[in-house]
């Protein structure tokens, strides 16, 4: 982990009353047995949460994945007609990510 100063002269902050979040959660394809693992396929359940902050959306996706890989991303503030997806947590199993990201709460 690197860790830096916020700010600087390009730097743009944006804090939008209500974001909205989006879950993937990945679920393992029935595939042959002769298929080889790394070529079995997923299919992906998304959901948007509204009127939601990161600690309930994060146990609402860990939850609805109940062990299966999954996402939570927040929408970027629309600038123009483009507005992205920001991952917050989990990993993408269909791009070949090895690394699995733990959740850690700290009460």
């Amino acid at each position: 982990m690197r860790v830096e100063e916020p700010g600087g002269p390009d730097a743009v902050t944006i804090n939008p009353d209500q974001p909205i979040y989006q879950v993937n959660v990945f679920t393992r394809l029935s595939e042959p047995a002769d298929v080889p693992e790394g070529q079995r396929g997923y299919r992906v359940s998304e959901w948007k949460l509204y009127e939601a902050d990161v600690p309930q959306v994060l146990a609402w996706a860990a939850e609805k994945a109940a062990g299966r890989p999954y996402i939570v991303s927040v929408a970027s503030a629309e600038s123009g007609d483009d507005a992205y997806l920001i991952r917050l947590f989990g990993q993408d199993p269909t791009r070949g990510e090895a690394l699995y990201v733990r959740l850690a709460v700290l009460e």
